[in-house]
């Protein structure tokens, strides 16, 4: 018979943010570099899919009051 083996596994919190901490020039250039990229692609490659136009027509009357 197959037996299971229960592993708990721990998370430390203090050393996850120690690591975020550490590689937070890492993170950071990682995210400003998708950005990038993410407006070149919107700005150079996409076309612009949805325009407006709109007209208004004012009709004055004159009731000859002045």
């Amino acid at each position: 018979m197959d037996q299971e083996i229960n592993q708990e596994v721990e998370i430390d919190l203090v050393r996850l943010i120690k690591v975020i901490l550490r590689k937070w020039l890492l993170i950071s250039l990682i995210t400003l570099a998708s950005l990038v990229v993410a407006y070149g692609y919107a700005y150079l490659v996409l076309d612009d899919t949805f325009t407006a136009e709109s007209s208004m027509i004012v009709q004055v009357s004159n009731d000859g009051e002045s």
